[in-house]
């Protein structure tokens, strides 16, 4: 049953985790991309996605820290888990308006990339 509770806790969070990068995937898209019709249905799902964005942020942290405290007994600094943590922290900080006057907010795509790659990392590599 706890191997279950660990699969099901990164499952969910990884979810949360591709709902917050794909915002900012389709705005990158978006702009490199010359065909209308791509560009139409990115304008159709962006909005909803960008309401989701801080809400998918904040679950997929809710939902990684219990993963990690069920899948290790102990935790290293150079885990592939506690880099993803910190990525999601990372990506966390540039969303709180009270941190706004260290102007992290402009990185928020390059870090949604991190964690996208963070996150691949730490499926296959664990």
């Amino acid at each position: 049953m706890v191997k279950n509770q660990e699969v099901i806790f990164g499952i969910i969070s990884a979810i949360f985790i591709l709902i917050y990068s794909a915002s900012y995937i389709l705005s990158d898209i978006y702009l490199i991309s010359n065909s209308k019709a791509l560009k139409a249905n990115i304008n159709k799902v962006l909005p909803t996605l960008s309401k989701l964005n801080t809400p998918s942020l904040l679950f997929s942290l809710a939902f990684l820290i219990p993963h990690i405290y069920k899948l290790k007994s102990n935790f290293s600094i150079f885990d592939s888990s506690s880099m993803l943590l910190f990525v999601l922290f990372m990506a966390t900080c540039t969303k709180l308006n009270f941190l706004n006057k260290l102007k992290l907010r402009q990185y928020s795509s390059i870090i949604s990339y991190l964690l996208i790659l963070s996150l691949a990392v730490h499926i296959f590599f664990r």
